[in-house]
């Protein structure tokens, strides 16, 4: 019994020195360069500050805690417009049809909104952009699921033996599935203790977002057959933005801060 009592005692100390360590830390601001490109932010999954992959100065966290209800309605908001034209008939003669291409493509939306996430915050010079990425990655996939009910639903009305052959038959479907069965280990490991438990892994299992963006892009453009304007618009997007993680790469490799970020950082 003694010895519970001093294990508790010690177990009880050293969490309470961790967490007042990590709160004095947070309060003057992390500026602890890590790997070969030291930045202004460091990354600190553990620290009491950390959210989902980023520290936060406190300053920061403000900014993070003001906005985050503004954006989990933004997020509502084309849910809320599903419903609004479909009690109101406004989804034309075939409303499940209007249903499954727009929730598709708000699917596509958040996908590349949820890669923005990481140019933001170098453009910003702030780090809370990237405590987003979580939300608009959950509601990423919140999307591509009612996407994927609708088709299998209203489309295929479960006939699983037609699902089969439509992912055999056309490319589209085929691309459209893969993208969204290699989200799935993205949503399932979003939580703190999955990242905890992963480790490294679980940045290099979360870096399929990018092979995500890229399938759920040629699913669109191989889908559309008329007004190609859209599609080629995220093409165009993505392609920006894996620009970027390629320049982040090198830079990082080689210690380069390109021009434009300083020049937008001024601005």
């Amino acid at each position: 019994m003694r010895e519970k009592t001093i294990f508790s005692l010690r177990t009880f100390a050293s969490f309470a020195v961790n967490t007042f360590c990590s709160f004095f830390q947070a309060r003057r601001g992390s500026n602890r360069p890590y790997g070969r490109n030291p930045k202004p932010l460091a990354i600190n999954r553990w620290n009491t500050h950390s959210c989902y992959g980023c520290t936060l100065s406190v300053n920061q966290t403000k900014i993070f805690i003001k906005l985050k209800p503004l954006i989990w309605l933004a997020c509502l908001l084309p849910l809320a417009l599903f419903a609004y034209r479909f009690i109101n008939d406004d989804l034309g003669a075939n409303p499940f049809e209007v249903l499954t291409r727009d929730s598709g493509e708000w699917t596509l939306r958040f996908l590349l909104l949820t890669l923005l996430m990481s140019p933001l915050r170098e453009i910003l010079g702030q780090g809370w952009p990237l405590a987003y990425r979580r939300m608009l990655g959950l509601y990423t996939f919140f999307y591509a699921s009612m996407h994927l009910l609708t088709y299998i639903w209203f489309d295929q009305f479960f006939d699983w033996e037609e699902i089969v052959l439509d992912i055999i038959k056309r490319p589209f479907i085929t691309l459209g599935m893969l993208a969204f069965f290699l989200l799935l280990p993205l949503a399932i490991t979003s939580t703190k203790g999955m990242m905890r438990r992963l480790g490294r892994n679980w940045k290099k299992l979360h870096r399929l977002i990018y092979l995500i963006a890229v399938l759920g892009v040629l699913h669109f453009l191989l889908l559309v057959k008329a007004d190609l304007f859209e599609p080629t618009l995220y093409a165009g997007i993505l392609f920006l933005l894996l620009g970027y993680r390629i320049r982040q790469n090198i830079s990082r490799e080689k210690g380069i801060k390109w021009p434009l970020f300083r020049l937008l950082q001024r601005t």
